[in-house]
């Protein structure tokens, strides 16, 4: 009995241990808070994750633009109670309407939702709301409470690659942003208005973007933007924001910056709108890539997943999935070689051929052992002093449905040569003077926007297809 009773007073004292350890300062309260992920974890998370953002949406190729919202951003994360970090802002290139944060200071920007955005006022905001997220540390609070009540287990705040592809595959997973509370939304909504007031912005213009994209998510045919996934709206949050502002600009010595909305109109001009088809694009059954000038045939019902760096094809019934990449090595042996080595390999069959009339390598082997073991049917293919790597692969039992499907696709691999694929471009977001004074409706149609596109033009303007608008005003289509 006493032995019994010494033992609990012990896991009690471990206990207390622990929760003490795994408590630490708010930056923004100052009050004591549960926290079991440390700064240091943070920061390495951060630091290990954000290749894999990189990887999956790429940057986009625009140094003005992109060291535009790095100044900004800087300037914000700068008024912040969390100075103390090296704060990273990235400007992301992804169609998809979003703003996230990952643990440690790094902070994205589609070019997505800039498309939206009418004014500095508006990113200031989203961007300060964002740094509010790393301030309030609430990444880190999300994951202390998933490993609490999965009893102090493994858990990251990114999604993982599919285990089936183990070390040598990376599967057409998107990262999975932790989704946050109504109560650290609210926090977040407080410190980008704290911040963007300090700096001189009005705040209640991030109120207003955020109604904005409420009412994109509502729209016929419109897609919930990202961003509407993982910050959900606490409520009211307009009127609340638009309170907070007043309260912030009463507070401190509030010197607003007036800022011209066709400073940042300007420098949005000719921003990629929607899926840029010179990274890739799928047409009647065949993926194609107008950059480095090849195609690839899409296995009939097969999804096409497309990144900057891998391109995926995957099963109606997502058990077998065929992927393109660029090798590292100039010659398809060698490329070979060093896939067999790097994924240990065991080789069943292997084979110099040609496809297309291009040098190629051909590879069938198996990796890892038991309920896990992947059969891959392997093409090295050599075009203009690259070495594309098409792997096709399944569970061992699954092989001989797909292994055809394999075959075809891989030998499908050729040059493009259709002058429409190679000189496709993109559509852009475009800023027009208002040709005349008038409803914007009228405007838009002036300026060549179709009936069916006058909404969704109105809502990425910032207004309703009755609101008058002035001779030489500014205002965005797509061309």
């Amino acid at each position: 009995m006493e032995l019994k009773t010494t033992f609990l007073r012990l896991v009690i004292a471990l206990s207390l241990v622990a929760l003490m350890t795994a408590c630490s300062k708010s930056y923004v309260t100052g009050k004591q808070e549960f926290m079991m992920v440390s700064e240091a974890d943070e920061i390495e998370m951060g630091r290990e994750y954000d290749p894999i953002v990189v990887a999956q949406y790429g940057l986009y190729e625009d140094e003005d633009l992109a060291a535009y919202i790095d100044q900004l951003g800087q300037s914000i994360a700068g008024v912040s109670q969390r100075t103390n970090l090296d704060y990273t802002f990235r400007l992301m290139d992804t169609p998809m309407v979003n703003a996230f944060a990952l643990p440690g200071g790094y902070i994205y920007i589609t070019r997505g939702i800039l498309a939206y955005m009418n004014s500095e006022d508006e990113i200031a905001g989203v961007m300060g709301h964002e740094v509010g997220h790393v301030v309030g540390r609430h990444s880190a609070k999300q994951m202390s409470r998933s490993v609490v009540s999965s009893g102090f287990g493994v858990f990251t705040a990114v999604g993982r690659i599919s285990p089936t592809a183990g070390a040598l595959l990376q599967a057409p997973g998107q990262i999975v942003l932790l989704k946050y509370s109504r109560d650290q939304e609210e926090q977040s909504d407080l410190l980008g208005v704290e911040y963007s007031t300090r700096l001189g912005y009005d705040a209640v213009q991030m109120a207003g973007f955020f109604e904005m994209l409420k009412r994109m998510s509502e729209g016929q045919d419109q897609q919930a933007p990202g961003f509407l996934s993982t910050h959900p709206d606490p409520g009211d949050r307009y009127e609340r924001v638009g309170e907070l502002t007043r309260e912030w600009q009463q507070k401190i010595d509030y010197q607003p910056r007036n800022l011209d909305p066709n400073d940042f109109l300007r420098r949005i001009d000719g921003i990629v709108y929607g899926q840029d088809p010179r990274a890739g694009f799928e047409r009647d059954n065949t993926f194609y890539h107008p950059t480095l000038r090849f195609q690839l045939p899409v296995p009939k019902d097969w999804s096409v997943h497309n990144t900057p760096t891998h391109v995926f094809f995957l099963s109606k019934d997502e058990t077998a999935c065929i992927q393109l990449a660029i090798g590292k090595e100039s010659d398809p042996g060698v490329e070979a070689d060093l896939f067999v080595k790097e994924a240990k390999a065991a080789v069943i069959e292997r084979e110099s051929a040609t496809v297309k009339r291009l040098e190629a390598e051909i590879v069938e082997s198996t990796i890892g052992s038991g309920s896990d073991q992947l059969h891959l049917l392997s093409y090295f293919i050599k075009k203009d002093e690259l070495v594309y790597v098409i792997h096709g692969f399944t569970a061992e039992r699954s092989y001989s449905a797909h292994v055809r499907t394999f075959s075809e696709t891989s030998r499908g691999f050729a040059n493009v040569t259709d002058p429409s694929v190679l000189n496709v471009e993109p559509r852009r977001v475009r800023v027009r003077p208002a040709p005349d004074a008038g409803n914007l409706k009228n405007i838009l149609t002036a300026l060549g926007v179709g009936e069916d596109d006058l909404e969704a033009i109105a809502i990425m303007n910032g207004k309703e297809l009755s609101t008058e608008v002035e001779k030489g005003e500014l205002i965005k289509v797509v061309e």
